[in-house]
């Protein structure tokens, strides 16, 4: 259904909905980093919040419905996440969403849990690096979403409009 489409393109691409960790600290795992403790910087106390907030690369936590402040900001966001991975950039060829999630699987093995200790803030270069690869998966799911729309809808000109205000 489009409710679960529209849900599966975005939560997959966040590296650490794709994983948990497994060590003798989480030997039931880390829940995909809700178990990973972190030094508290403004909300964010754990791994996965941290990522969930695109490794603080926006300021604000955006609820819906958006206000104009809000809606101003997503734009903003949008229009930087396609400018640094525009879509002729990225290898988009997959259709197949368990390919997607072994992305972000490779994604958190390869970057997520290296050069980070629980308990701490992550230095300076895993946020700016952090910000990169949350940004780059942002922008793989939202080329896929407008994809997976354009598929379900067609392709008429409304259509094609609302994708572009999507990615």
């Amino acid at each position: 259904d489009a409710g679960r489409m529209n849900r599966v393109p975005h939560h997959v691409h966040q590296p650490l909905h794709a994983t948990t960790m497994y060590s003798p600290e989480f030997p039931h795992g880390d829940r995909g980093g809700n178990s990973f403790k972190l030094e508290k910087h403004g909300e964010i106390d754990e791994l996965h919040a941290l990522w969930d907030s695109v490794v603080e690369a926006y300021a604000g936590d955006w609820k819906q419905p958006l206000n104009e402040a809000d809606l101003t900001a997503v734009e903003t966001a949008s229009k930087d996440i396609r400018t640094t991975f525009p879509r002729g950039r990225l290898f988009l060829t997959s259709q197949d969403p368990h390919q997607w999630a072994k992305e972000s699987h490779e994604a958190s093995a390869e970057f997520v849990y290296k050069n980070i200790q629980e308990g701490a803030w992550p230095a300076p270069q895993y946020i700016k690096i952090g910000q990169m690869l949350a940004k780059e998966r942002l922008a793989y799911g939202g080329y896929r979403l407008a994809d997976t729309l354009m598929d379900l809808w067609g392709k008429d000109a409304e259509a094609e409009e609302v994708a572009k205000f999507l990615w």
